[in-house]
């Protein structure tokens, strides 16, 4: 799939490959060891920071719209803890995410700074979805630029609230009992390398953060190429690329409804390995990448 027209300027184009991923995901751009990139000019698009997307133009007479699936790995967490703890509890936070009740920072912001309002949904950000993959709440602090007592205090109470412990032990005794992580679509990863623990008994290899990182990414990546296997053919829509968990495509400036609507439908469509869940995706317009990223 080639990517993206700038005014004047030939497209960009890229490479979609799934044989240099751990979680299933798609990786663009070429492969350092691949022997064909001789004298191909093959863009790395995946991690484009969003501060440079603006560079990327819908053509004349054409916009882009995005469409970006919701806190989706804090979503697939979610859904995950739930299915092994069993109370309810996570699926309910779930479904009140997926109806537009729910933010998940500001409910974290919430409980460790009643009152705090935006800056403490703020402060929240780096670890809501840094704990889930059971960051280290010092090296999350650092990563946030906060004392190493705060980044604690919010590790806790996102403890309190998310209440992942179960879930976490479950993925890690069963990578131990069977060597690999399986995600929701199917797709394995293999941990063949012996355990190790340190003084105090705790396993540190396999890592308990590559195992919830293949898990929830690997969810991600089946997700996303459910949708895109699954996409009504229309010749009015023009896929221009996707992300981990977003896509991007472009239709003229009078098809913009029906473009919105055809998005909203693909990336909203029930998955059958997730419980036939539907996923809520923000929809966006605009002239460039920027704008709808």
């Amino acid at each position: 799939m080639s990517s993206w027209i700038c005014t004047n300027v030939p497209r960009l184009k890229t490479k979609y490959h799934l044989y240099r991923t751990d979680t299933g995901r798609l990786a663009s751009g070429m492969d350092s060891a691949d022997a064909e990139k001789k004298g191909q000019k093959i863009a790395q698009v995946h991690n484009w920071p969003k501060q440079l997307r603006d560079v990327v133009v819908a053509e004349p007479g054409k916009v882009f719209i995005g469409g970006d699936w919701a806190a989706i790995q804090w979503a697939l967490a979610m859904w995950e803890a739930g299915n092994v703890v069993g109370d309810g509890y996570h699926h309910d936070l779930l479904d009140r995410q997926q109806q537009g009740e729910l933010d998940p920072h500001t409910f974290l912001a919430e409980k460790f700074d009643p009152g705090g309002g935006p800056s403490a949904r703020q402060r929240a950000k780096g670890y809501t979805f840094g704990r889930i993959f059971h960051g280290y709440p010092d090296v999350l602090a650092r990563e946030c630029g906060h004392p190493v007592q705060t980044g604690r205090e919010i590790c806790r109470v996102h403890d309190e609230v998310y209440r992942l412990q179960a879930w976490w032990d479950y993925e890690l005794e069963q990578v131990l009992q069977r060597k690999y992580v399986e995600t929701a679509g199917g797709f394995r990863k293999y941990f063949w390398d012996p355990i190790q623990r340190n003084s105090r008994g705790e396993v540190v290899r396999p890592k308990l953060q590559e195992i919830l990182a293949t898990k929830i990414q690997g969810d991600e990546a089946d997700l996303l190429k459910w949708c895109m296997g699954h996409m009504p053919k229309d010749s009015e829509i023009e896929l221009i690329t996707t992300l981990h968990d977003a896509m991007l495509i472009q239709v003229w400036e009078d098809k913009v409804e029906y473009g919105k609507g055809w998005l909203t439908e693909v990336m909203g469509q029930p998955i059958p390995f997730l419980d036939n869940r539907s996923w809520r995706a923000t929809i966006k317009v605009g002239k460039n990448w920027k704008e709808v990223s």
